[in-house]
């Protein structure tokens, strides 16, 4: 079986390989930096917060634990901390205290935060979409039928 390999001269990186005529199997790894990426998708977040010690342990413990799925953990975080900003610090102390090393953790520590404190869920206008709904459909009923129709339907008893 022959195989050919596409390599950079630059970085001696390989571009992708191919095991037959025709049939390309491309290495999307070399396509950009994930590095550069996760490094600054944290430093945005690093900058939602006061202490930013204590945020850079907890997003340390996250790349550790979860390093196949940071950028997920981290879009968690980005939300929680856009949604409950007023609560972030005190979620992020009690995530700490606590060793709940996760941002869903996160995410569930600041909403009850925020229940506690009497604020309630946020639902934001702009992923809402409005429908002309008139009002007189919106005031009718349901067709109830008896549960006899259902099970005479399915066949039961």
């Amino acid at each position: 079986m022959k195989m050919l390999l596409n390599i950079t001269k630059e970085s001696q990186k390989k571009l992708s390989n191919s095991t037959g005529k025709g049939k390309l199997i491309k290495n999307t790894n070399h396509s950009r930096d994930k590095s550069k990426g996760i490094a600054a998708y944290m430093d945005t977040i690093k900058k939602s917060f006061q202490d930013e010690g204590n945020i850079q342990v907890f997003l340390d413990e996250l790349y550790q634990r979860y390093p196949r799925y940071i950028r997920d953990q981290l879009q968690i975080l980005q939300k929680a901390v856009k949604d409950y900003e007023p609560f972030i610090q005190q979620a992020l102390d009690t995530c700490l205290q606590e060793k709940l090393w996760s941002a869903n953790d996160f995410h569930d520590v600041v909403k009850h935060l925020s229940r506690i404190n009497g604020v309630k869920d946020q639902i934001l206008t702009d992923e809402l979409t409005t429908a002309n709904i008139p009002t007189d459909l919106l005031k009718q009923k349901a067709a109830l039928r008896d549960i006899d129709s259902y099970i005479k339907i399915l066949g039961g008893v």
